[in-house]
């Protein structure tokens, strides 16, 4: 997976504040979409030396290097739990790798894994039915452009795929063309005469 894409595209969606804010569910909000009342938060921020109650109640704002700590944690989690509910996450096409880890960024494991039938399309490669199970979502009503963002991703799958195929049986024509030694030169004996 493409970690500069996938940051890019987590920061694109989330934004980037050093401030707390409220999202726009009304969670308490700061760096790049880190939800401050979930579970493991104060842990985290105590382990990267920054003051959870500071922060918490908008007294004190993260620097730039302290957003990017606490932002490389939570797409290293959004990855393992993406890889949890799809465990075959790292042999699909990237627009859906990028698409469930960022799924799970916001939705964390278990809204992720919430997407039954969005999964079970995409294991079997039924790109356009995953997209459309992801527009027929609460999460689509609820953050319609990030979800029509990401159900594009899935559709490029389909693309993607048939370029792979289309490469492939390119390399294996020319693989072919190439091993066929052209014909031996042949003398031809008219007999005795």
């Amino acid at each position: 997976m493409n970690r500069q894409k996938l940051e890019a595209m987590l920061v694109l969606h989330e934004g980037r504040r050093a401030r707390v804010y409220r999202d726009s569910l009304g969670k308490l909000t700061v760096g790049v979409g880190c939800y401050l009342d979930r579970g493991g938060v104060p842990a985290l921020f105590a382990a990267l030396g920054i003051d959870f109650v500071d922060v918490h109640s908008g007294r004190v704002a993260l620097t730039d290097a302290q957003i990017d700590a606490v932002f490389e944690h939570d797409a290293d989690a959004a990855i393992h739990q993406a890889r949890l509910c799809v465990p075959e996450l790292d042999e699909l096409p990237e627009p859906a790798q990028l698409a469930l880890v960022d799924m799970a960024f916001q939705l964390g494991q278990g809204g992720l894994a919430g997407f039954r039938q969005t999964i079970a399309a995409i294991r079997q490669r039924r790109w356009d039915d995953a997209a459309g199970h992801m527009l027929d979502s609460l999460w689509a009503e609820q953050t319609p452009q990030r979800a029509r963002a990401n159900a594009a991703l899935i559709r490029l799958c389909a693309q993607a795929e048939a370029e792979d195929l289309r490469a492939a049986l390119d390399a294996a024509m020319a693989a072919q063309v190439d091993g066929i030694a052209p014909p031996e030169p042949t003398s031809r004996h008219r007999g005795d005469a």
